[in-house]
């Protein structure tokens, strides 16, 4: 408990930053949207315009050191914060059936994307390991499997700066790009366009800005729910993928597989509980309201559904903070180090899960 509140004294000044931008960006997205164009929602969505804003920021201003904990803290705590709040807007029973349909997508993306790449590298001239934390941070849950795989098949330092530059930059293209794209292909079926944008970007954080560029763009909310789910699954995928590669490596510079794993375990994304516990609760509270009119035998309908709404808007908030905490740390300096061999090899393993994605979905939806 000290720990914790010893974290958010050292991270407020990031966090006041970026929610600062956040209020911004959704004030610009409401005046040019509303004000200028006429239109009844803002089409301009306010996560482009925080992370153009970050972006900018971060690379024309030299900024103080004490903001990077509480930049770090708005990306990873924050973000899971917001996704975590998701859970009680969506529910447990649309938890299932989304998630049905999304594991027949990403199950088989996952397990194409592994076994390419694995045949594919023999004929690229790129350190195995490398190729290895390419390949698990795109098909799985970008930076965080890097970080939690590095270690388990013994990766330089480099290798991981590569890897994370690397997934960064498709990743950031991806998030922008691709809720134009698939509505070309999925106007009015969000289910497929919510998969489709959690089964192909890499970062969870890049999802959940992809999903809200969709949502707010082409007024389908679903897809951001959607999306989301589908990006859990993939990061639960973790747990088979990642003690695969480590096996692959076995006996590469005799590792201490007891660090490893307790790495690996104090890496796997546990917000992925508070997801599904709220989703829970939302269910049971709907069922109150179905048979007593009573959430919880406290709560009147209108007090759950005010209760369900703020948590949604709560939750689209702090992500949009952690959208622009992204923007801050992202760094064109270090994305031009990426070497030309990694940075095809990035591309092009980017572009064919995005392109499996829409086979698959073709296929099997």
């Amino acid at each position: 408990m000290y720990g914790t509140i010893e974290k958010i004294k050292n991270s407020y000044k990031g966090v006041f930053v970026s929610s600062i931008i956040s209020i911004i960006s959704i004030s610009l997205s409401d005046y040019i949207g509303v004000q200028l164009l006429g239109f009844t929602k803002s089409p301009i969505s306010s996560v482009v315009i925080a992370i153009i804003i970050g972006i900018a920021i971060g690379n024309s201003i030299n900024l103080p050191n004490d903001l990077d904990k509480g930049l770090k803290f708005s990306t990873k705590e924050i973000l899971r914060f917001g996704i975590i709040l998701m859970g009680i807007r969506i529910g447990l029973n649309d938890m299932i059936v989304y998630g049905s349909e999304s594991l027949l997508i990403v199950g088989p993306s996952i397990l194409l994307i592994i076994t390419l790449t694995r045949i594919s590298s023999r004929f690229i001239n790129l350190p195995n390991k490398l190729t290895t934390l390419i390949t698990v941070g795109t098909s799985i849950c970008g930076a965080t499997a890097i970080i939690a795989t590095a270690p388990v098949i013994g990766a330089k330092k480099e290798e991981i700066a590569y890897a994370i530059a690397n997934i960064t930059l498709f990743g950031l293209f991806a998030m922008i790009f691709y809720p134009q794209i698939i509505n070309i292909f999925y106007p009015h079926d969000p289910i497929s366009a919510g998969i489709f944008l959690g089964s192909s970007i890499h970062e969870t954080a890049q999802v959940a800005g992809a999903g809200m560029i969709y949502s707010d763009q082409f007024s389908q909310g679903d897809v951001l729910d959607i999306s989301t789910i589908t990006k859990l699954i993939r990061n639960a995928a973790m747990i088979i993928v990642i003690p695969y590669f480590s096996f692959q490596f076995i006996d590469d510079k005799n590792q201490n597989k007891g660090a490893s794993l307790s790495h690996f375990l104090s890496t796997f994304p546990m917000f992925i509980i508070g997801f599904i516990s709220l989703g829970i609760i939302r269910s049971v509270g709907d069922m109150g309201i179905m048979e007593s009119d009573l959430a919880f035998g406290y709560l009147i309908p209108q007090q759950w559904d005010n209760l369900v709404i703020s948590s949604g808007k709560v939750s689209k908030f702090a992500l949009i903070v952690a959208m622009s905490a992204v923007g801050m740390t992202i760094k064109i300096s270090s994305l031009k180090k990426i070497g030309f061999k990694a940075f095809y090899y990035g591309f092009a393993l980017s572009f064919l899960v995005g392109f499996l994605s829409i086979v698959l979905i073709e296929l099997l939806l």
